[in-house]
């Protein structure tokens, strides 16, 4: 009998500065998937926001740059 692993519920993103804009990128396959749904390399915040409405259950997980000094 093959079990399915559980599936994550994580959407991880990664912010970047690129030009004085914030960038927000996919990071794992439940993020690329939603992404390749929205036919976009990036997010917007209000994507976030709509993913979550429809998916209450995802977690939503930030990443920052590092930043140098």
């Amino acid at each position: 009998m093959n079990k399915q692993q559980p599936r994550s519920q994580n959407v991880i993103v990664k912010v970047k500065n690129v030009y004085g804009n914030d960038l927000i990128y996919p990071v794992n396959i439940q993020a690329l998937r939603f992404s390749a749904l929205l036919n976009k390399k990036t997010f917007s915040e209000s994507d976030l926001r709509v993913i979550n409405q429809i998916h209450p259950d995802i977690n939503i997980e930030w990443y920052a740059q590092e930043v140098k000094i």
